[in-house]
């Protein structure tokens, strides 16, 4: 499965993801401050799934690959990239 993470997710998740092998993009280090609708129209163009709770109109419009929504523990400022 191939990933594009909005920035809501931080970097240490991707990260994370990268460590396990995953083909993940994040949109902090490849298109910081885009918009939702940016970052849902590369996600289908790279055919990629995205993750964001936001994306729920934008999903029913554009029919991406896939929307997950991830539910992340709270974090320290320092750790959200």
């Amino acid at each position: 499965m191939k990933l594009l993470i909005d920035e809501n997710v931080g970097i240490e998740v991707y990260l994370k993801l990268k460590q396990k092998g995953l083909d993940v993009v994040s949109a902090i280090n490849s298109m910081k401050g885009a918009s939702d609708e940016e970052i849902i129209l590369k996600a289908i163009n790279e055919n990629r799934v995205t993750s964001d709770k936001e994306f729920g109109w934008l999903a029913f419009l554009y029919k991406p690959p896939g929307v997950i929504l991830l539910r992340l523990k709270k974090r320290k400022s320092r750790q959200q990239g």
